[in-house]
């Protein structure tokens, strides 16, 4: 954990430890737009206010989405869709009956899952 300290800090004085959600909002916004994926899902699971915070570059994974003609695939755009939180994000949707099948079907027989959650 990194802790920053004020200039009161270094002459003796006691000071509180920086907190990330002390930023301007537009600051912290910025930050978070910086990280990669599995940093944003982890600081998306560490408290309603961060999960609040990143929305927007959360939302950014959805700009372009892919479905393919499988039921597993078809109820997560449905999820998609129903989300007031996700949705707004999507700007495009592909539906393919051929692209990526082999994907998901390994992905369906071995049971893995990306880890996002909405």
């Amino acid at each position: 954990m990194v802790t920053l300290l004020s200039e009161a800090a270094c002459r003796g004085s006691v000071a509180q430890p920086f907190r990330f959600l002390d930023l301007p909002i537009e600051l912290g916004k910025s930050v978070i737009e910086q990280l990669g994926t599995s940093e944003l899902v982890s600081m998306r699971s560490s408290c309603r206010a961060l999960n609040s915070l990143s929305t927007d570059a959360f939302g950014s994974y959805f700009n372009s989405v892919l479905a393919i003609l499988l039921p597993q695939s078809l109820n997560m755009l449905c999820k998609l869709a129903d989300s007031p939180k996700v949705s707004k994000y999507v700007r495009k949707v592909t539906i393919s009956g051929e692209q990526y099948i082999e994907d998901i079907v390994d992905m369906e027989v071995s049971g893995k899952d990306n880890g996002i959650k909405l």
